[in-house]
């Protein structure tokens, strides 16, 4: 269900809030590069945090919170404004 909310979404869209929306499975790899603010938090989203997430250019703000998410960051160069998460 995520990968489709992600995959679907135009290319123009800069936030992107489906906090709370009991949405399940991984994140996709593929994401619109004008998002500045991803709300993902209080999901049932599990796997891993892609780093093509973590890395798009103009992402200030990142909310991971209540999910079942992992993350590897080594390698990976991030500049948030605000990142929650747990």
């Amino acid at each position: 269900m995520a990968s489709r909310v992600a995959a679907d979404a135009p290319s123009s869209l800069r936030v992107l809030d489906v906090s709370s929306n009991r949405i399940s499975g991984t994140l996709p790899v593929s994401w619109s590069r004008n998002l500045t603010r991803v709300q993902l938090g209080t999901n049932l989203l599990s796997g891993t945090v892609p780093p093509e997430l973590l890395g798009l250019e103009g992402l200030g703000t990142l909310n991971l919170e209540s999910n079942d998410l992992s993350c590897d960051l080594r390698g990976v160069s991030v500049e948030l404004s605000e990142c929650s998460g747990g």
